[in-house]
């Protein structure tokens, strides 16, 4: 059995369809097959075509700018949720209650972007008794190892010093 590959024209019709999709999904490969073409395709109309390259990172930018914008409204101002109470929507004069969602780690952040000198997560902590600054760091798999293998090797001495002292 031999392999048939349709290929389907990137015309510019297609190509528009590619970046309505590009403005609201902002996924290349998910706005590709939604357009009945391949990732491939894209990059290789990107890399031919300036304008086209063009237009698909205005599209991108575009679908970044919605999504800053919903997660400003999300932090910011919240979002409407129905209450619900033992299982039923709460009710008050005659229209569902609701009541206002906010998401702090989303405002956490947007903060962080916006200032990130002022909200950044800081990796030292400094010392006011002298001996200077000391840098807390998130060690690799390896560096641990390295650090408990040094450990035990210090035990080890120490127990073997203490022994011979004896």
């Amino acid at each position: 059995m031999t392999d048939v590959r349709t290929s389907v024209a990137f015309t510019d019709k297609r190509k528009e369809v590619f970046l309505e999709h590009l403005r609201t999904f902002g996924n290349k490969s998910h706005s590709a097959a939604l357009t009945g073409v391949s990732p491939r395709t894209v990059t290789k109309h990107e890399a031919k075509y300036e304008h086209f390259r063009e237009d698909v990172e205005e599209a991108l930018g575009e679908f970044l700018g919605a999504l800053e914008a919903s997660a400003v409204e999300k932090a910011v101002h919240g979002k409407d949720k129905i209450v619900v109470s033992a299982g039923k929507v709460v009710m008050y004069k005659g229209e569902p209650l609701t009541e206002k969602n906010f998401s702090d780690g989303i405002h956490m952040q947007l903060l962080k972007a916006t200032d990130p000198e002022k909200y950044r997560e800081n990796k030292s902590v400094k010392h006011e008794g002298g001996g200077g600054v000391l840098v807390v760091t998130n060690p690799t798999p390896d560096e641990w190892q390295a650090r408990l293998d040094k450990a035990a090797a210090e035990q080890v001495e120490k127990l073997a010093a203490d022994k011979a002292a004896e």
